[in-house]
């Protein structure tokens, strides 16, 4: 989800260490600051034929899915740990006013309509 991960990506780049402390909006707004990253940075979903794309956000059952699909003689899959988790609020919508969504829906506009996201 495009708007989950530039929340997360704001809070990872604030722990850096030697990066002024700035609010999410300011941070959202500056290009210099950031390049919001997209699947399609890695691959153009109009010429690429893949069979499957594990996302993120439902990792665990789309790893478990691959493997069964692979058929590997695994007896089961054990839970991914998550590690380099933020400390926030669950529900990334608290941090955007409007126009920030907007402004990540216009960056990512090609993630969002291809794997059906929304705010």
């Amino acid at each position: 989800n495009p708007w989950d991960r530039e929340v997360s990506s704001y809070l990872f780049w604030l722990g850096t260490k030697g990066i002024p402390n700035i609010s999410f909006e300011e941070y959202l707004f500056d290009d210099n600051l950031h390049k919001p990253m997209t699947f399609y940075d890695f691959f153009d979903l109009s010429t690429e034929n893949l069979d499957i794309i594990i996302r993120f956000e439902n990792l665990q059952k789309d790893l478990t899915n691959l493997i069964d699909r692979l058929k590997f003689k695994y007896p089961e899959v054990k839970e991914i740990p998550h590690l380099n988790k933020t400390n926030r609020v669950k529900d990334y919508r608290i941090y955007y006013s409007q126009e920030m969504a907007d402004i990540v829906a216009k960056r990512c506009k090609q993630d969002i309509e291809y794997f059906g996201y929304d705010f």
